[in-house]
């Protein structure tokens, strides 16, 4: 049986102006797709990372619970009590028909 997974990567540029990659987490999932479950596997790595105030922006795919996974995932930084101005959250929803890919 092959169990759905939330694969995790960061982006950023170092001290030394050389662009990084890195996996976050490759999480195994359990239960249903809901918001819950996926905010708290993102929150988790996030968490866990040291990235709770450092994130610009969030790319997904075009799944219809990302609407409200990123509202969630946004008010729940938030609530860390981390400042308004230092975290933003966007989405970007990647359609499998988009031309720019």
């Amino acid at each position: 049986m092959i169990r759905p997974k939330l694969a995790v990567t960061g982006y950023f540029i170092d001290h030394d102006w050389e662009y990084q990659e890195l996996l976050l987490g490759f999480e195994h999932l359990s239960g249903n797709h809901s918001t819950m479950d996926l905010s708290e596997v993102l929150i988790k790595l996030l968490q866990q990372n040291e990235l709770t105030d450092r994130v610009l922006t969030i790319t997904t795919d075009n799944a219809s619970n990302n609407v409200t996974l990123m509202a969630y995932v946004n008010v729940t930084i938030q609530s860390l009590e981390l400042s308004e101005s230092s975290t933003y959250l966007e989405m970007m929803e990647l359609s499998q028909n988009s031309s720019s890919l």
